[in-house]
């Protein structure tokens, strides 16, 4: 969380994430973020743009998959929300095995560095 005030929520506000620490989140998870958070909302991705994204669909597939599976072994529902863990496979899954692996190594000096179109 930020404060509203503070520059570090200017920064986001401006489309700079360079006090965010992304290490560990993949390009794609980043990208498609920041796509959301532009400032200029002309920009952002509609909701229908959002819900009809390959990652999104591929994610609400696999919960559902998930969920259809714990409820024909008798289990409870929370075993497939997205407040319950997932297997590595999930990830694999919904962003693919490469995918998965490209993750953000070190904290961006500028939002420049990486395509956040």
């Amino acid at each position: 969380m930020c404060n509203s005030s503070g520059d570090p929520w200017h920064r986001l506000r401006s489309d700079d994430f360079s006090e965010v620490n992304l290490e560990g989140f993949t390009y794609t998870l980043v990208s498609f973020i920041a796509r959301m958070m532009k400032r200029d909302p002309a920009l952002r991705p509609t909701v229908q743009d959002i819900q009809e994204s390959s990652m999104i669909v591929k994610t609400r597939a696999a919960m559902k998959r998930n969920l259809d599976e714990v409820l024909a072994k008798g289990g409870k529902p929370f075993r497939a929300s997205a407040f319950a863990t997932e297997l590595p496979s999930f990830m694999d899954e919904v962003l693919g095995p490469f995918e998965r692996r490209n993750v953000v190594k070190a904290p961006f000096a500028s939002n420049n560095q990486m395509d956040l179109s």
